[in-house]
């Protein structure tokens, strides 16, 4: 079969979504209606109590995990079902020195789970899979940190990493979690200021590379070399363009960080500089360690400069002992001619084909022309900001949350977790719901820790909680049913957590209409951010992930 019409695919995969939201929650109504399942207190609750507790209860919770709290089956809680499952079956738990259950007991106990699990609506509950969970990530934190970067890669179903099949929890993917949530709380602050060291320079009128990093020096912090820089007094430092295929660039290098698992922060204020009409627009590469961050394309006039900020998760890149190196390349990815200059021949006749990058590009005399006029489009750094072990402040301002004045009291922690909890979970929370992240926020203030220090680990926590890492079924989620449809919407079209308008129209309850429905979905087509959607769609469905058709966008 012929794969064709990609644009005719994806409006019927798009109208097919919607229509399954749409039905969702009628379809399964009499799953939603059913009588309570009283089978908990016949195959699970005895087991549990004799053999788990001990180790996973009240008292003691070995690898974080804990289930005296487990009173019947939920599908918000299907992942520790899954741990349960895989641990007993493989004869993993209980340990070998405790009381080992009957073949009867865990067979009927392993039984029960599997039914319980089986019988969840189609669909009807998932976790979310990778991209999906760094974005929820991205959401609740306000940090742009690509989380996905550290997190372990989801099973597929005929090639889509959608499938509810296929999303289902292991021990080790719920570690990956537990260790990239932990640094997404790592990276907040609350009532204590930052600690991070910041180094920041305005480099306009700069004229010498090395003295602008003189204050620096017995921290360690130094320029690598700087050749391929050119201090222009009034507009900043060019960065001489680099060929595709060319070595080189500035380097800030800083000493190895104290904390691996802190987050780099980095601000460059950035803009053009094309002496002769005609010249292309550079692109400004920057390599952290070994990782590269995307290339962007510079076009701003030195008056209206573009500023840059990055955030890089120090444990997600390479450190070598020497230290930690930063590097800034501009770089040209076209051919161009320039009225007046021949083009510069790198052919070699002898293969008759083009040779070194085979880019068309003007031929020059460095020496005689001045680097400010030379027929080559700069990127010109005009300041830049690097502070190591960045915290934010949280909630971000910008979300313009009126939490009143937050104290060291035991309110203040409510305040904030409810702003959590509703922003992680996608929908309301209730003072009940809170009650145990703040018993644990109380229990570290009692052992000493700070405000800020016992709050992180509460926060983490309802991290872990399967309203924030599983997609729940309109049919199944009770009141909440309008928020789980706005949420299923956002990430089948954004691949991100809903919008204020998605989770106004939830509120309000109008969201169930059929108009309003199609208006969203329309909107959320519309808009950019359906990238989301059409992206991992298209590399799903032509298979691009696969080692013989992966492709890089541009050469190194």
């Amino acid at each position: 079969m012929v794969r064709g019409g990609l644009s005719s695919l994806l409006l019927r995969s798009c109208l097919a979504g919607l229509l399954l939201a749409m039905a969702t929650p009628w379809l399964c109504a009499a799953a939603a209606a059913a009588a309570p399942d009283d089978s908990f207190a016949q195959y699970a609750s005895a087991f549990l109590k004799k053999h788990c507790l001990e180790c996973h209860g009240a008292e003691t919770q070995e690898a974080r995990l804990r289930y005296d709290q487990l009173t019947a089956y939920q599908p918000a809680d299907r992942h520790l079902w899954t741990i349960v499952h895989e641990q007993v079956a493989s004869g993993a738990m209980p340990p070998p020195e405790q009381p080992l259950p009957s073949d009867a007991e865990r067979k009927a106990f392993l039984q029960w789970i599997v039914t319980q699990q089986r019988a969840q609506p189609e669909g009807g509950t998932r976790r979310l899979n990778r991209r999906e969970l760094a974005a929820a990530l991205r959401d609740v934190s306000g940090l742009n940190i690509d989380y996905s970067y550290a997190l372990p890669d989801d099973g597929k179903v005929e090639g889509f990493d959608t499938g509810a099949a296929a999303l289902q929890d292991a021990a080790d993917s719920v570690a990956e979690v537990m260790r990239v949530t932990r640094r997404a709380v790592e990276g907040l602050r609350f009532r204590e200021p930052s600690h991070g060291k910041i180094i920041a320079a305005e480099v306009r009128d700069a004229k010498d590379v090395r003295k602008v990093f003189d204050p620096w020096k017995a921290d360690g912090i130094t320029p690598g070399e700087t050749g391929d820089v050119a201090p222009l007094p009034g507009t900043g430092w060019l960065l001489k363009p680099k060929w595709l295929g060319d070595r080189g660039g500035f380097t800030i290098r800083l000493p190895p960080p104290e904390i691996r698992g802190g987050i780099l922060r980095l601000r460059f204020i950035v803009s053009v500089h094309k002496p002769l009409p005609g010249l292309p627009n550079p692109h400004l590469w920057i390599d952290v360690g070994t990782r590269e961050l995307v290339p962007l394309e510079i076009s701003n006039a030195t008056d209206q400069p573009r500023t840059l900020d990055y955030l890089v998760q120090l444990s997600d890149i390479n450190i070598e002992p020497k230290g930690l190196s930063i590097r800034l390349c501009s770089r040209v990815e076209m051919p161009y001619s320039i009225a007046g200059f021949e083009n510069e021949e790198r052919s070699k006749p002898d293969e008759m084909i083009p040779g070194g990058t085979g880019l068309w590009r003007p031929k020059f005399d460095p020496k005689a022309i001045p680097v400010a006029e030379q027929p080559v489009p700069y990127v010109v750094l005009q300041s830049f900001e690097v502070e190591t072990d960045y915290q934010a402040a949280w909630p971000p301002a910008d979300w313009k949350v009126n939490l009143q004045e937050i104290t060291e009291d035991s309110a203040s922690a409510e305040r904030l977790l409810a702003v959590w909890c509703e922003r992680a979970w996608r929908r309301p929370v209730v003072k009940n719901e809170l009650e145990r992240y703040l018993r644990l926020f109380d229990q570290l203030r009692t052992d000493g820790k700070s405000f800020d220090e016992a709050l992180r680990p509460a926060l983490q926590s309802a991290l872990m909680a399967g309203s924030f890492r599983y997609l729940t079924s309109p049919a199944t989620a009770g009141e909440h049913a309008a928020y789980a449809l706005a949420t299923r919407l956002s990430f089948m079209f954004w691949g991100t957590p809903p919008d204020e308008e998605l989770n106004a129209l939830a509120k309000s309850g109008k969201l169930r209409d059929t108009k309003i429905l199609r208006e969203q979905t329309a909107r959320l087509l519309a808009d950019s951010r359906s990238a989301g959607f059409t992206r991992p769609f298209v590399i799903s469905w032509l298979e691009l992930g696969q080692p013989i058709t992966l492709a890089m966008d541009h050469l190194q």
